[in-house]
């Protein structure tokens, strides 16, 4: 965005590129007043979040048992979303620093397994993964909140298991792929299911819950270590693969 054209005067399209430039101006402008405000939002929701807390609490007569759950779990989903805003917006700024570490994918999915099954509840959910070992540097508490919402979405979505895999087609990508069994993803919504606040009426359902920003969180954890998340073809559910580069010249933030 901070690209211009900066023609000179004496040039037959200076008023071209000035025109370019000024529209350059009003949408880097524009970009970043809207991420401006988000954090602002967020940043200030939390303060009467607290107070409205602490005066449920003061309440006399307090309310019924099920009218304090119900307060309760809404005062949550707002505070879930907040983080969730401030988690994207931090997630999308370019001066971002990874904490960039070396290990072995095998391994420490096999250790997450028992997170992602808590995650699952009643869904079954199981891991394959190659025998031989796979080395990846990056961000590990990135993967693993990237990871962590792949596998959430998977439960919300599907009807009662949840399939995680670990490949490596070639020496320079690994693919870590969730499959749900639920009714899928509509292929021309293959690449709008990414964006903020999306969520699909049609094949995903409201009532399942979510804020429509897990695999926008996604999708930016994908990109700063240069990769990708994509929609992949499946029989049944949606299949989402989390497709990243293996070696430090291969990670675009290096």
């Amino acid at each position: 965005l901070n690209a211009r054209a900066a023609l000179d005067n004496s040039s037959s399209l200076a008023t071209l590129g000035h025109t370019f430039d000024q529209m350059a101006q009003r949408l880097q402008e524009l970009i970043s007043g809207r991420k401006q405000l988000t954090d602002a939002i967020a940043h200030e929701l939390r303060t009467p979040l607290v107070r409205l807390r602490y005066r449920l609490a003061l309440l006399e007569p307090a309310p019924s048992q099920a009218d304090s759950a119900a307060l309760e779990h809404d005062i949550e989903a707002l505070e879930f979303l907040i983080e969730e805003m401030l988690t994207y917006s931090r997630l999308n700024q370019p001066e971002l620093p990874l904490q960039l570490s070396d290990m072995e994918l095998g391994q420490w999915a096999r250790e997450r397994l028992a997170d992602w099954q808590a995650q699952g509840a009643a869904h079954r959910v199981t891991l394959s993964c190659p025998k031989a070992p796979i080395y990846w540097r990056g961000d590990v508490r990135l993967l693993t909140r990237a990871m962590d919402n792949l596998v959430g979405n998977a439960v919300r979505h599907g009807h009662s298991e949840v399939q995680i895999r670990l490949t490596q087609d070639t020496p320079q990508w690994i693919c870590l792929s969730v499959q749900d069994d639920g009714p899928g993803v509509a292929t021309k919504e293959a690449q709008r299911i990414f964006e903020p606040f999306v969520r699909l009426d049609e094949s995903r359902d409201r009532r399942t819950g979510g804020i429509g920003l897990g695999l926008a969180i996604v999708r930016s954890i994908a990109q700063l270590h240069g990769g990708e998340i994509s929609l992949q073809p499946s029989n049944q559910g949606a299949l989402f693969c989390l497709k990243l580069p293996v070696h430090l010249d291969t990670n675009g933030y290096q």
